[in-house]
């Protein structure tokens, strides 16, 4: 069984908002960022505020390739995913390469498996496009599979 050392990793929401969480030892660095300017908050009736960025709900899944570890690879890998005003995911593409396909394809996997809660703005949840960043290191490479 694969015992479970615990890291720090950090998943940036946007310009004002950051949270950390630990996760399994073998995570990378995790960032989603949104690809449009968010609008500022503009006040509603009723006094909702609530305001929020997207973000990845609960811990992000990552799995650092065996083979990749082999060969020593880090790089970093940039996602493209679009995500329903749900926070469902309705697309995942790979929008810069880490230049190791092992890593890209575990990017994509970061993104396709993670769960996520929508943007909310004037009290209502939105869809939109974001960028997931992860950062493969070479902290990575020490870590047995």
């Amino acid at each position: 069984m694969k015992a479970l050392h615990r890291s720090i990793f950090s998943i940036s929401l946007a310009a004002s908002a950051f949270c950390v969480a630990a996760v399994p030892a073998e995570a990378a660095t995790i960032n989603i960022t949104p690809l449009a300017a968010t609008p500022a908050t503009v006040g509603v009736a009723g006094g909702c505020v609530s305001d929020r960025a997207a973000a990845i709900a609960g811990t992000p899944y990552f799995e650092m390739p065996a083979i990749a570890r082999e060969q020593r690879a880090t790089g970093e890998s940039r996602v493209r995913i679009d995500l329903t005003a749900t926070g469902a995911l309705r697309s995942a593409v790979l929008a810069s390469s880490s230049g190791n396909g092992w890593l890209d394809r575990a990017a994509l996997a970061t993104a396709r498996m993670s769960r996520y809660v929508p943007e909310v703005r004037n009290c209502a949840a939105v869809s939109g496009t974001y960028l997931i960043s992860v950062q493969f290191g070479s902290e990575d490479l020490a870590r047995p599979s």
